[in-house]
């Protein structure tokens, strides 16, 4: 059943581009109305989605969810046996330590099953320019999510549980993640062109034992389906339903 008691919007946004999906209300019938992409740095590619949707003849919503894209944070995996705060004081420290960066919003969560906390960090100025842009046509942010979290919940009942390897392919590369029983132990960001099959599959073998774990590609559109699925199943890999595919129907 799809809920949604108002329209509201979805804003994926990057550093250098932004995509907006416009939903409507429905009890059972919550659908996206219109979307919107635009190129260009953070706040004005925003600026240039928004204005799409209203020349394309759609009334803006008081409401959006924000998700931030791979490319627009940085991640660390932490152990999960310290409390909440801890954690998010452990991440602080590490992020400072590692990008030499102190203009950062860090924020953590139970990673999918549990064992870690997913650390995220996303730079404080890209973040005001986003909310700024948002709250001037006085759109209210309902929430602030990382992408890659979001992604893996729209298709948790896709992924096996015996499955070792996701790899989350992007515009701009691949996410490579660890999995143990669906609990998530490791990751790492691949910079592949996935539209080069022979090398994404070439690269991503490295993270598979000669015994070939279970392992699954998860494409972000329709056209990286089309184009790694012939060649990753010859590889040995399961190639889910795209993102882009699943989301006109998950509200």
């Amino acid at each position: 059943m799809s809920l949604l008691s108002r329209n509201e919007l979805r804003v994926r946004v990057a550093p250098d581009r932004c995509e907006i999906g416009l939903w409507t209300k429905g009890l059972f019938d919550a659908r996206c109305q219109a979307r919107a992409s635009a190129v260009g740095e953070g706040r004005r590619a925003m600026e240039s989605a928004l204005v799409e949707i209203i020349t394309a003849g759609n009334a803006l919503p008081k409401r959006a969810h924000i998700e931030l894209s791979d490319d627009s944070v940085f991640y660390a995996l932490l152990e999960a046996h310290m409390p909440l705060e801890q954690a998010r004081a452990d991440a602080e420290h590490f992020f400072t330590d590692t990008l030499g960066l102190t203009d950062l919003d860090v924020e953590v969560a139970l990673a999918p099953g549990g064992r870690h906390w997913i650390a995220v960090a996303v730079q404080v100025s890209s973040l005001d320019a986003w909310l700024e842009a948002l709250d001037e046509r006085n759109i209210q942010v309902l929430s602030i999510r990382p992408a890659l979290l979001e992604d893996l919940r729209s298709v948790a009942s896709q992924i096996d549980s015996w499955t070792q390897v996701l790899a989350v392919v992007r515009d701009q590369g691949v996410m490579v993640l660890q999995l143990d029983a669906g609990r998530l132990v490791g990751m790492d960001w691949e910079r592949i062109d996935w539209r080069d099959p022979v090398v994404v599959f070439e690269r991503l073998g490295g993270w598979r034992t000669p015994a070939g774990e279970p392992a699954a590609i998860l494409p972000s559109t329709r056209e990286q389906h089309r184009l790694l699925d012939l060649a990753g199943r010859e590889a040995g890999w399961e190639i889910l339903a795209s993102l882009e595919s699943l989301q006109e129907v998950t509200p």
